[in-house]
């Protein structure tokens, strides 16, 4: 699954106490997902947890009315488009302040050099 990939993100969602967004196409991200997954099969996504892993970026964790008027005040500024060049592992719990980015990797590649030899 090499290079970058594009998205648009049509619409902020509101669950419980989280506000995301949603990339269109969703397909590049659930194919990194299970390639990730197939590679780390001791390791599924979320520990498990959800049988279906809906690629998102989350906005912010709070109270309903609070998240409700964020995906409102979002969904006045979308769609937002951007290059994903980049996948960031990440672990933490509920915790403030608890998540770190653990690993970085780059979607570009390799960076172009000379080639070797033969």
């Amino acid at each position: 699954m090499g290079g970058t990939h594009r998205e648009r993100r049509p619409g902020a969602l509101c669950r419980d106490d989280v506000v995301w967004l949603a990339p269109e196409p969703d397909r590049p991200f659930r194919a990194m997902t299970g390639a990730v997954w197939r590679a780390f099969p001791d390791h599924p996504p979320y520990g498990g947890e959800f049988d279906d892993i809906v690629p998102h970026l989350t906005v912010g964790h709070a109270d309903l009315p609070a998240m409700r008027a964020t995906a409102a005040e979002l969904a006045r500024r979308l769609p937002v488009r951007a290059l994903v060049d980049r996948v960031q592992v990440m672990e933490g719990t509920d915790a403030p302040d608890s998540w770190r980015t653990t690993a970085e990797l780059s979607l570009r590649g390799p960076a172009p050099g000379p080639r070797p030899p033969g």
